[in-house]
């Protein structure tokens, strides 16, 4: 009898076991969706000119938010900014649309997830050495 009372915990657990891994996944994007999915998106949305159509071609806004001091430099005229800005500033604008809408659906989570760990990372560098911001 206390045998199996000492086995109550275990069979129990093995049968909850199986179905934690998909509420905890669907929780996880949920409590995502919930935070941060909005920040992004509406952080991407101050990155394209009127609409979503200007996807291609990257904003001022966009330029002077990455790039800042180098925006500055060029009284924030995007036409001088180099290829490489450019495409830094395009990666960057899809970059913010796609990964958390590639977490929230669960599609290749864990290269999206990796992607903003980066894109995280290089938003932070951008605010201590572009904006000038305080570290701690």
């Amino acid at each position: 009898m206390s045998s199996n009372i000492l086995l109550l915990p275990d069979r129990l657990l093995a049968l909850i076991e199986p179905a934690s891994t998909p509420v905890l996944t669907t929780l996880a994007r949920f409590i995502f969706a919930a935070v941060l999915l909005v920040y992004y998106l509406n952080s991407a949305l101050t990155k394209i000119p009127e609409g979503l159509i200007n996807l291609v071609s990257p904003s001022f806004n966009a330029f002077a938010q990455i790039f800042p001091k180098e925006a500055e430099a060029v009284l924030y005229d995007i036409g001088q900014a180099t290829i490489f800005q450019k495409l830094v500033i395009l990666a960057g604008t899809w970059a913010e649309f796609v990964l958390p809408c590639l977490l929230v659906i669960g599609l290749f989570t864990r290269l999206a997830a990796l992607g903003m760990i980066g894109f995280v990372t290089v938003q932070s560098l951008t605010d201590i050495f572009g904006h000038g911001g305080e570290t701690g």
